[in-house]
């Protein structure tokens, strides 16, 4: 990440971060509705979020941030997709 993308950044209230296996470096963004019951990512700043994947109408919840590291599931619609893992 440059300097000049770092400033943009922590303008928009970000805060540049590695992330990731490789630590790649990015603008992290920490949601306000992080944590908040959801059925579906419309009902969030970023993903809806479940720890398990299934057929059964499930609860999941917001996003923290950004980042897209991590093993989850999205739920759309009251249903958790497969858990994938990114790193």
């Amino acid at each position: 990440m440059s300097d000049e993308e770092a400033a943009l950044c922590i303008e928009s209230g970000g805060t540049p971060s590695p992330q990731g296996m490789i630590q790649h470096e990015m603008c992290v963004i920490q949601y306000g509705d992080a944590g908040k019951s959801c059925s579906d990512s419309d009902e969030c700043e970023g993903y809806c979020y479940a720890e398990e994947a299934g057929d059964i109408t499930v609860a999941g919840k917001c996003s923290p941030s950004n980042v897209p590291f991590g093993c989850y599931a999205i739920v759309r619609k009251g249903k958790a997709d497969a858990v994938m893992c990114r790193d």
